[in-house]
């Protein structure tokens, strides 16, 4: 959501804001008896692309989970290289010597089947975090602090 004009963006303490992560932005349906799939805002499914990332949302306890995020391959220091991922990307798989795609998670839409957009986004980070936080992956969850991001590998 972009700023209105005229305003001054993070002089006040309500504002939340996050570091950009320039990759696909992904709805990720996990738990709840099915596979982790995961979606493109156009509603591609784009799980082939990325079974690393579904391997991930498999060992979620619970669900079923949605997931709003962005598929990125990260740099040794966490930037996202949007050209190592369109090359993964292009190839509709995993390969020998491709490179690692990290799901950065936004936002949880629903948590065990509940519909949980109506609780504030603090708290459904809190959520998301709690819930990424029971399995050993590489997960981003992406914080409301600045530049603050929390890294599970």
């Amino acid at each position: 959501m972009l700023a209105p004009e005229g305003c001054k963006p993070f002089t006040d303490p309500g504002w939340i804001y996050e570091v950009k992560y320039d990759g696909y932005r992904c709805m990720a349906r996990a738990g709840g008896g099915q596979p982790g799939e995961l979606r493109t805002k156009s509603g591609v499914d784009c799980t082939r692309w990325f079974p690393e990332m579904a391997q991930v949302l498999d060992k979620l306890p619970g669900g079923p989970h949605v997931i709003d995020g962005e598929a990125c391959v990260l740099d040794e220091i966490g930037r996202s290289d949007f050209e190592s991922l369109q090359a993964r990307a292009r190839r509709r798989r995993w390969y020998a010597g491709s490179s690692a795609v990290t799901l950065c998670a936004f936002d949880l839409l629903y948590l065990d089947g509940r519909n949980v957009m109506m609780l504030p986004l603090a708290q459904r980070k809190e959520l998301l975090q709690h819930l990424l936080a029971l399995v050993q992956a590489q997960l981003v969850i992406v914080s409301h602090f600045p530049a603050e991001a929390r890294m599970f590998d």
